[in-house]
């Protein structure tokens, strides 16, 4: 099976949770004899500068590796580098797009329209399983009303459109 990863910021990276299990998640996926290709942002990298020179990796043990150029604009990074993933993704002939937390989520209904077949992966702490219903965690004073809104919107996109959704 030909499957593409996309949510993720680069790997090989510690910069987060999802890349380490995008890392993992990808290398067991070749083991088991599916091509699995990864779409990295070409972006600065959280710790700095001097952690930026992997974008000459196109394959990790088997992974391929796609860079995807990003603005390094904090506000603009994420839904940049989704969209251009997902496009490149929706012409590279892949069985399932895999989609890792909520903001990469919003181009599930892009991917849907092309007829693909979708995972979406949240890995969103503050989405407990009895707080399904409610979507967005009512204590976090980090999510004003603009950022309630996106959660909701995207968590329904992969409800909805995700052919698995865990």
């Amino acid at each position: 099976m030909k499957i593409a990863m996309i949510g993720h910021k680069r790997i090989p990276s510690r910069e987060g949770g999802v890349e380490i299990v995008v890392e993992a998640l990808s290398r067991r996926m070749v083991q088991r004899g599916h091509r699995v290709t990864v779409y990295n942002r070409k972006s600065r990298h959280v710790a700095g500068t001097a952690f930026d020179d992997h974008s000459h990796l196109h394959n990790l043990d088997g992974v391929q590796i796609r860079w995807v150029p990003t603005p390094n604009s904090k506000k603009l990074n994420a839904i940049v580098y989704s969209f251009f993933a997902t496009v490149q993704a929706l012409f590279g002939g892949y069985d399932i797009i895999h989609f890792h937390a909520e903001g990469p989520a919003a181009m599930v209904p892009l991917a849907k329209c092309f007829g693909k077949k979708m995972r979406g992966h949240h890995s969103w702490l503050g989405l407990a399983a009895s707080q399904v219903g409610r979507l967005c965690h009512p204590l976090s004073p980090l999510w004003r009303a603009y950022g309630r809104q996106v959660c909701r919107r995207d968590h329904r996109a992969v409800c909805q459109y995700a052919a698995v959704f865990c």
